[in-house]
């Protein structure tokens, strides 16, 4: 390196010390870290936001146990509200860490445009945030406080984690649902958060039995309504909240059940657990899935959980190329997957080839009623390609073409599509306690 350039690498070194940053550096002890971060409109049509950050312990023997600063602001805007909850803070609040994004039911059928774009604009925020919605006050959501994580944000940060393998919610995070908004065949789809009671040991209901008095969770009562719910049936209304800051724990639980349905940036609607198990299927985002099949004649039932499971979507052929081609065309969503048996309530050993073959049209058949209803939500009622169809066209259609003449409407054309699903689910593993299955008869 020559002595001129050695010169000029130290005056760039300089200067960029010298320019790093628009302010004072903060002392950590000055900082707080936000873990989570609350929206919703109030009901005087305003914006009121929350944060909620860890405060570390200055001892060690209390290392082990968390505790959170929660406040609240309103403002006219989602940046006005965040930064006038910064006001009442007496430290300088650091979003990198934020673990968890709730959203009240209010504030995200009004639209996310408006909060995505001032989380875009934040350089620290942590796009892989989990995104929440909630019919639940927001305040009270955060004021949860369980034996697993005392601070809500953490708590909902686990529940996420956990979800997907148990095809409850889907795993939607900041960066998800911003992406998802601007694709017109791609639609976010946002975990449901809800508030339960806590239940003492002898109101548990084992898994895999029925809550005596209530019906199966796939027939006319089951949340959000026989086609997938709507929000009326929903108690709590749509997630007001009443705005004051909460340091009281809540004495309930969190729970991760079901999704918001969204068309763009606006919610249309819930989608029921059922419904967003089968649309984390479709979508191969889903982890073990399970449920209870009624064998036929009134043999019992058996539960099962699908393991291994690929779907795929059967394009017509030739491709449409124009919103006229589309109306009407058929297109088949197959299914390909092995499930195992988990509890058999049934005088049925299943010990013949032609009893399982039996069992796997009886498996496959239920899936492909319930991936129906799913259609007829995404298509009829909320109008929104929920599936991600629309992604899978627009790999196959040059870019000029989609951008012109068919995303912009993507969603009329959506509805008139003829959608089929055709499963075929195999049994991998009947138990340890049968034998090998008997040959034909």
């Amino acid at each position: 390196m020559t002595r001129n350039a050695a010169i000029l690498a130290m005056v760039c070194v300089t200067l960029t010390l010298a320019t790093a940053g628009c302010g004072e550096g903060q002392e950590i002890e000055s900082v707080g870290f936000i873990m989570g971060v609350g929206i919703d409109e109030a009901e005087n049509g305003r914006i009121r936001a929350w944060v909620q950050s860890a405060i570390p312990s200055a001892k060690p023997s209390e290392s082990a146990k968390e505790e959170s600063w929660l406040a609240s602001a309103e403002g006219a805007t989602v940046w006005e509200a965040l930064r006038n909850v910064g006001a009442k803070s007496g430290k300088v609040l650091f979003l990198a860490h934020v673990r968890s994004l709730i959203i009240g039911e209010r504030f995200a059928r009004s639209g996310l445009k408006d909060l995505l774009d001032v989380l875009a604009r934040v350089g620290e925020f942590r796009a892989k945030s989990w995104v929440v919605v909630t019919s639940d006050p927001v305040d009270r959501i955060l004021g949860v406080q369980s034996p697993q994580a005392s601070i809500a944000a953490s708590y909902i940060n686990a529940l996420m984690r956990n979800a997907g393998q148990l095809a409850v919610a889907p795993r939607s995070t900041v960066l998800s649902v911003i992406a998802a908004t601007e694709e017109a065949g791609l639609q976010p789809v946002i975990a449901r958060a809800k508030l339960v009671p806590q239940m003492s040991p002898q109101e548990e209901t084992p898994i895999g039995r029925r809550p005596e008095g209530k019906g199966p969770t796939s027939g006319p009562n089951r949340e959000g309504g026989a086609a997938g719910g709507g929000a009326a049936s929903e108690p709590g209304g749509a997630g007001g909240s009443s705005g004051a800051d909460s340091q009281a724990p809540s004495s309930d639980a969190i729970e991760l059940s079901g999704a918001a349905a969204f068309r763009a940036d606006k919610m249309m609607g819930w989608l029921s657990p059922e419904d967003t198990a089968m649309l984390l299927i479709v979508k191969n985002a889903g982890g073990e899935y399970s449920f209870i099949h009624d064998l036929p004649r009134g043999r019992g039932t058996v539960a099962v959980s699908i393991l291994s499971c690929r779907a795929s979507f059967d394009l017509p052929k030739p491709i449409p190329t124009s919103v006229d081609a589309f109306r009407g065309a058929r297109v088949v969503i197959r299914i390909r997957g092995e499930v195992d048996i988990r509890e058999l309530a049934s005088d049925e050993s299943f010990s013949s080839l032609d009893e399982i073959e039996a069992l796997n049209r009886g498996l496959s058949k239920q899936v492909e009623q319930r991936i129906r209803a799913l259609v007829a939500v995404s298509q009829d009622q909320y109008g929104t390609d929920l599936l991600g169809m629309g992604e899978a066209f627009r790999q196959r259609i040059s870019v000029q073409r989609w951008e012109r003449d068919i995303a912009p409407r993507w969603h009329e054309v959506f509805r008139t599509l003829e959608i089929e699903p055709e499963a075929r689910l195999e049994v991998r593993r009947r138990g340890m306690t049968v034998g090998s299955p008997k040959p034909r008869a």
